[in-house]
């Protein structure tokens, strides 16, 4: 009875290494495909010098991204949402695929022009019970670029 008892625990251990070890890929396997997308649109927004939705929603295709997420949440704000196709959402912003902040550098002189920087946000979730449900995203910035120029066909973006 005694080593019963002992290989059920000993089995119980094993299994509980096994779905941690399992969530670690899960999760580290996500985050890694969320990455290169946000570095993908980074790329992209540095290629055009400012934001156009055109292109990012080319590297949008070519990548497959489709997930989604809340831009705006608590002391997090300012973010603007798109959508895949490139449009921006109004109000309820949770079914944005991903957004995108333009931050002024500060300058201490009138002798150089405005820069900014571009902070980018993307979305992934991974399909585990109980985890499902929590937002998931990653953050990724630009360089400073000097007086860009954005092309967003449907709002605006502000600095």
């Amino acid at each position: 009875m005694k080593t019963a008892i002992g290989g059920t625990g000993l089995f119980t251990i094993v299994i509980v290494l096994l779905l941690l070890v399992t969530a670690y890929f899960c999760i580290s396997i996500n985050y890694t495909a969320a990455y290169k997308v946000s570095d993908s649109i980074i790329q992209q927004i540095q290629n055009d010098n400012g934001v156009n939705t055109a292109n990012i929603r080319q590297v949008l295709s070519e990548t497959k991204y489709a997930s989604s997420g809340k831009c705006n949440s608590g002391d997090d704000t300012g973010w603007t949402a798109f959508m895949a196709n490139g449009t921006v959402v109004y109000g309820d912003d949770t079914a944005a695929n991903y957004c995108i902040k333009k931050i002024k550098v500060p300058n201490s002189t009138d002798e150089l022009p405005d820069m900014y920087y571009y902070r980018v946000k993307v979305f992934y979730s991974i399909d585990v019970p109980f985890f499902s449900r929590v937002p998931l995203n990653v953050k990724g910035d630009t360089e400073p670029l000097y007086t860009p120029e954005d092309t967003i066909e449907n709002g605006h973006i502000g600095g």
